[in-house]
């Protein structure tokens, strides 16, 4: 039995996908780093503390607990960089991918142009002073790149956690 193939749209499923199942694990990381920083007791009560929370919210106090936890200022900047990325372009990336509208090759552009588009298009809606609609072509592959930039996040600030779990342990030896 020969592997079934698969269409580019089912490729930009799986990319979505990829980018669901990236960021909910990074939201569970962020959480648990936030709950590390504030000195939560174990990942259960830092779950339970920012469950519901808007990742937003979840990156300010994690940002601000970083700022004032008893860590090396190297290790500080590379957290509130790390945080900072986390909060603002893969937010945006991933709102944008999840959030906005998708149309396929063969639909309308829904601009009154009846040409069929040729590619996968990304639909911002705009909304304010006028009603806005800005077409982006994307691709699978540039979706499956955020999913991986979001994993990457992710295993660094894996990575920070440990690093400041270490030295938390040898400081708090110290004293």
């Amino acid at each position: 039995m020969s592997a079934p193939t698969l269409t580019e749209q089912d490729e930009l499923f799986i990319a979505l996908g990829k980018i669901v199942a990236a960021w909910g694990a990074l939201e569970a990381t962020t959480k648990v780093a936030a709950g590390a920083l504030g000195a939560f007791p174990n990942v259960r009560v830092a779950w339970t503390a920012f469950d519901r929370t808007p990742m937003s919210a979840v990156v300010r106090v994690a940002r601000t607990l970083a700022a004032s936890a008893d860590m090396d200022e190297a290790l500080r900047a590379r957290y509130d960089d790390l945080l900072s990325r986390i909060g603002g372009s893969l937010l945006d990336r991933r709102n944008r991918a999840i959030h906005d509208m998708w149309l396929f090759p063969g639909e309308s552009p829904l601009t009154g142009d009846t040409t069929p588009l040729t590619h996968f298009t990304r639909v911002q809606i705009t909304t304010g002073k006028r009603f806005a609609l800005d077409h982006l072509e994307v691709t699978p592959a540039s979706l499956i790149e955020t999913g991986k930039a979001i994993y990457d996040a992710e295993s660094e600030l894996i990575e920070l956690m440990n690093e400041y779990s270490a030295t938390k342990g040898k400081r708090e030896q110290q004293l």
